[in-house]
């Protein structure tokens, strides 16, 4: 995600520690992100394409829910790190839809109830959900025909619902493009220039 040449990489000399302190974490940040975002991506096609044993499922649904706090853990690190970098600031609307701090609000949240969950229990099953949520995606079993599959894991284990048409529930057509985790492609597009 982060190219070899990119400014996080090569730290310029002027910097003072503290401004070279945010950089270095928005770098480890980000590349964990997507390092995690990586492996996950890979963990939920292999189980889309029931490429898993139901015997395997403990271990890789252990993958799946760490790729994923990972993902979110390290979102929110960089949301912090960004917020805090001690750099002059471009005046910003908090409330734009756009902005990281708005995209990433519902991530926050997440992020606080996992992290803190023995203090969020009574939410969480008032919620009707697991101890570590939800993982559901979707992923396009073949880009020629008309056909992906969607699929979740809770406390239940896998439920893979089908083969459907290439068409969200709006009729509008789905590109060939996997939707495994929004807020990794989020953060993508947002550290591109990085």
């Amino acid at each position: 995600m982060i190219t070899s040449d990119s400014i996080l990489r090569q730290l310029p000399p002027g910097l003072n520690r503290k401004q070279a302190f945010f950089f270095d974490g928005i770098r480890h940040a980000a590349e964990i992100v997507w390092f995690a975002y990586s492996r996950l991506q890979s963990t939920l096609t292999d189980l889309a394409f029931e490429r898993v044993a139901p015997i395997d499922y403990a271990p890789v649904f252990t993958s799946a829910f760490l790729d994923a706090w990972a993902i979110v853990d390290s979102i929110d690190r960089l949301r912090s790190l960004l917020n805090l970098v001690p750099v002059p600031k471009a005046p910003r609307s908090e409330s734009d839809p756009l902005s990281f701090d708005v995209v990433t609000a519902d991530l926050r949240n997440l992020r606080n109830v996992a992290d803190h969950l023995a203090q969020r229990a009574d939410y969480v099953l008032a919620n009707k959900t697991a101890a570590l949520g939800v993982l559901s995606w979707v992923t396009i079993l073949d880009s020629e025909l008309p056909k992906i599959v969607s699929c979740t894991i809770d406390q239940r284990g896998p439920q893979i619902k089908g083969v459907r048409s290439k068409q969200d529930q709006r009729g509008h057509k789905i590109k060939g493009v996997r939707v495994d985790c929004f807020y990794a492609i989020v953060l993508a597009n947002f550290c591109q220039g990085l």
